[in-house]
């Protein structure tokens, strides 16, 4: 949801600061541990890029997997 949102107001940086944002308000209310927030926080950032990552390159594997078969 906070992606959704973030994209909206400040694009693109909002795509990754506002769910950052979102988790670490949440987790500093419901834990009151500034720094177990914060890594949690860059956790969801790494787990987040990392997938979007893995997107891109099965993406681009299946486009060139494409080529390949229409060529030969």
């Amino acid at each position: 949801m906070a992606t959704i949102v973030g994209s909206f107001f400040f694009p693109p940086f909002g795509i990754i600061l506002v769910p950052f944002l979102a988790i670490l308000v949440t987790e500093f209310i419901l834990h009151k541990y500034y720094m177990k927030a914060t890594k949690i926080g860059f956790a969801t950032i790494i787990g987040f890029l990392g997938g979007s990552l893995a997107k891109i390159l099965i993406q681009l594997l299946m486009i060139v997997w494409f080529i390949l078969a229409v060529i030969f």
